[in-house]
């Protein structure tokens, strides 16, 4: 297996954590230089109960007691017209689909309209909601996260991982993470490994104070994969506890999954205090 060059491995980095947001519903952006933040993150959460806001423009049948009103297959959709002055519809079998004019009141006022194919009422998009089926919410917020990714190699014969900090990458606030990546090759097989950090995190395990990391453009640490283990994320662990909380049969059982998978996925913590 061919080795990446240098030039690319920082974005490759910031690529693969950037994917990794994603599939958690993030809506990422990636600076087209170096502006201290790596990435910025957004993401739609309802403004009552902090839930995902389902931002996806589906189609519905307007009749809420149609079985097509929660959501209906574009597929099962019957294409018609109506006439804007006096209210007639036309099904496609009664009336060309170029056509504009009424052949009731003779006016040019003809639109497309889409109708439903088990009661005819019209479909509509269906209006962004709540993720949570319990809240009724019709209000969301937008949350914003920024992320420097540090590309990791194996240092000082593989023992530890060595990457570079500037005094610029730490930025004050509870909206900012730190996310290292390392790509390992072991048995021909490519492994992708992550650790991520809050800026307390950060600090726990960087001393800010020194002159080198204030004054000096890079300064270099190594560290031992032991002393950043609470910080790494376990895809294995946590798809496990995924699956378990999925089929979670009582409440408190759920809660305790919950929090046994932040532990084990630590991407989690840029929900934190949505």
């Amino acid at each position: 297996m061919s080795e990446i060059k240098v030039g690319q491995f920082g974005k490759i980095g910031e690529n693969m954590v950037a994917f990794e947001l994603s599939k958690r519903g993030w809506i990422v952006f990636l600076p087209p230089y170096d502006e201290r933040v790596d990435i910025v993150a957004m993401k739609f959460i309802c403004s009552e109960c902090d839930s995902n806001w389902n931002v996806t423009h589906n189609l519905q049948c307007s009749n809420p007691d149609c079985e097509n009103h929660s959501e209906i297959a574009k597929s099962k959709i019957v294409k018609s017209k109506k006439c804007t002055s006096c209210g007639t519809i036309f099904s496609r079998d009664k009336i060309s689909s170029q056509s504009s004019t009424c052949s009731i009141c003779n006016t040019n006022t003809l639109e497309e309209i889409a109708l439903c194919n088990i009661c005819d009422s019209e479909v509509v998009v269906k209006e962004n909601n709540c993720t949570n089926p319990s809240c009724n919410s019709s209000n969301y917020k937008i949350v914003f996260r920024s992320i420097q990714v540090k590309s990791t190699h194996y240092v000082d014969n593989g023992k530890n991982l060595g990457f570079n900090f500037k005094y610029q990458d730490l930025l004050n606030d509870d909206r900012h993470f730190f996310v290292v990546y390392l790509r390992s090759i072991e048995d021909c097989k490519e492994t992708h490994h992550y650790w991520v950090m809050n800026k307390d995190d950060f600090k726990s395990i960087k001393n800010i104070d020194t002159v080198s990391f204030k004054i000096y453009q890079n300064d270099r640490g190594h560290y031992n994969p032991d002393k950043l283990l609470p910080f790494k994320y376990d895809e294995v662990k946590a798809c496990e506890l995924q699956n378990k909380i999925k089929n979670a049969t009582n409440e408190l059982e759920l809660l305790e999954l919950k929090e046994q998978l932040k532990k084990h996925d630590p991407f989690l913590k840029l929900d934190e205090d949505l």
